[in-house]
């Protein structure tokens, strides 16, 4: 089987030239089943570079000597965020945190560093001088431990 450590390798090398890329998640399953999920700071990112990235590890692991299935792809809007990397790209955007205590808060992605992130979300209150409960931003941080899974809130 081959080791996802030699992938890993191999895709360090390939991306060390290209700073605004950088891997999500390398997975290596039963039959050889070769999974890269790469991601960028800015744009998306083109098929070019993925059929790219694709023919470079096919150049590494010769498919005569082990045989693979190599699947590349980018994380996409709807692909949850896994690394801090990838949080830092969506601030300013609107998110959705599924929490591990089963709870989930909508809002926009404020801030975030290595060890969790802030958002800002509508809570419902009446402050003094309301009639009536209104919808306040309030800031809420959340570490990445406390969190099941965050997506980008796409719309439509």
């Amino acid at each position: 089987m081959i080791d996802v450590k030699d992938i890993q390798s191999a895709l360090e090398e390939y991306l060390s030239e290209r700073d605004d890329l950088y891997i999500v998640a390398v997975d290596v399953r039963t039959g050889n089943l070769i999974s890269i999920t790469i991601d960028s700071d800015h744009d998306s990112i083109s098929l070019d570079t993925i059929t790219s990235l694709s023919h470079y590890i096919e150049e590494r692991f010769d498919r005569d000597v082990e045989d693979y299935e190599l699947t590349v792809t980018s994380a996409g809007l709807t692909s949850p965020l896994r690394l801090p990397r990838q949080y830092r790209k969506y601030i300013g955007e609107p998110i959705i945190a599924t929490l591990r205590n089963g709870g989930i808060e909508k809002g926009t992605l404020v801030a975030a560093d290595e060890e969790g992130f802030e958002m800002e979300v509508i809570r419902m209150e009446k402050r003094e001088g309301d009639k009536r409960r209104k919808g306040y931003p309030t800031p809420l941080h959340l570490t990445y431990d406390e969190v099941k899974s965050v997506v980008y809130d796409l719309k439509f």
